[in-house]
């Protein structure tokens, strides 16, 4: 499969307006965060539309190219960590969350900081490898392994442990991307498996009427 700022771009604007629909449905403060997951995804995939021209020697030059890198890595390392579990545990919004899906909350606030941290002290770049876009990030070695771990726990596990109903299917599509894109795009995680998961965002405004729907009859 081969990707491009067309294809970034595309997406983006889609998952833009998605977005912005999504939104407008949220009934509440609690709804907003999970609701915003397409708009965020969509910001996301229009920063890497603009990593591809930067690259390609059509827009801008090194320092655009750095901002919209640092930007995208920003969005997909250090928001989705915490983002995620928070929306959903904000969803729930009746003091429903278990004591696991608040471990996960907080794992994910503490990998965000450490990401935060590697994302400010050491240095990251990017360039075009067999199609896509490959992320070069010169963090601890050491650590790598486990925040790569924990990453794939904090944004794959919340929605399997929420306790309301059609949030798996959202997990379970989450869960099937990214094996996808492990084992037929190894080295481009970063950049292929965030463009799987911002399509499947869009999954976000079905669960989050099909929670409203349920939360009305419960009323």
């Amino acid at each position: 499969m081969c990707f491009s700022s067309t294809v970034s771009f595309t997406a983006g604007i889609a998952l833009t307006a998605v977005g912005a629909v999504t939104l407008k449905k949220a009934e509440s403060n609690y709804e907003r965060p999970f609701a915003a997951i397409p708009l965020l995804f969509g910001i996301q995939q229009i920063l890497e539309g603009f990593v591809w021209l930067c690259l390609q020697g059509k827009f801008g030059g090194p320092q655009e190219l750095q901002s919209f890198v640092y930007l995208f890595l920003f969005i997909a390392q250090v928001l989705w960590p915490f983002w995620v579990p928070l929306s959903i545990i904000q969803l729930e919004k009746k003091g429903d969350a278990n004591a696991f899906e608040k471990a996960l909350l907080v794992l994910g606030f503490a990998l965000s900081i450490y990401l935060g941290y590697c994302l400010y002290h050491f240095p990251v770049s990017a360039k075009i490898e067999e199609h896509h876009i490959l992320y070069l990030q010169h963090y601890p070695k050491s650590i790598a392994w486990f925040s790569g771990i924990v990453y794939t726990v904090v944004t794959i596990l919340p929605p399997f442990f929420s306790k309301l109903k059609f949030m798996w299917a959202l997990g379970l599509l989450i869960l099937l991307s990214y094996g996808v894109t492990a084992i037929f795009y190894e080295g481009f995680v970063v950049s292929v498996w965030c463009f799987f998961a911002s399509i499947i965002s869009v999954a976000v405004w079905w669960i989050l009427r099909l929670v409203q729907r349920q939360q009305s009859l419960q009323a």
